[in-house]
């Protein structure tokens, strides 16, 4: 094994062998190319399309994005003064880590007449999660005290509703 390894990395030396990356890009049928194209046309200012073509201002649009993330990973490094101990870190099953998914919402920033910023174009980010109460008593908690968990499975209904009750009232 350690010998073809070094045969291999020899070759690529010796410019024998070409490295080659490929990435993968999205598959677009005629009909997506013609959507994204016909949604690139809908931001140009039609008065424009004579002259000069200008894109539309983008003041009245909200852009929202989601996102999973690991509440932690299988293995973290940390850095610790001589002094602290060493934080122990446990989870069911290594195999199952709890993911929590957030939604993002994001704006055009604004600025006033002598370019100061109004706004900066952050909305909100939301957490996909749920308060609860404890069903019982732990060396952690009391019984009955509310605790944060993560929903594992969000539907378009619970993201219509995230839309309509957080993004919404926050904008």
């Amino acid at each position: 094994m350690n010998m073809a390894k070094s045969t291999l990395h020899r070759r690529c030396k010796e410019c024998a062998i070409k490295l080659h990356t490929n990435a993968l890009k999205p598959y677009l049928t005629e009909e997506n190319k013609k959507t994204r194209l016909r949604f690139c046309l809908s931001m140009v200012e039609l008065s424009s399309l004579t002259s000069q073509p200008i894109l539309k201002d983008m003041y009245n649009y909200v852009h929202v994005d989601e996102k999973w993330f690991f509440l932690s990973k299988e293995s973290e490094r940390f850095y610790l003064l001589p002094e602290e101990r060493e934080p122990l870190c446990t989870c069911k099953s290594k195999r199952f880590i709890t993911k929590v998914m957030f939604l993002a919402a994001v704006a055009r920033p604004r600025f006033d007449a002598t370019r100061s910023e109004e706004f900066m174009g952050k909305i909100r980010i939301f957490p996909f999660t749920f308060k609860e109460p404890a069903k019982r008593n732990s060396k952690n908690r009391a019984a009955s005290t509310l605790e944060t968990k993560a929903i594992t499975t969000v539907t378009k209904e619970i993201y219509c509703s995230y839309l309509i009750e957080k993004v919404l009232s926050a904008i």
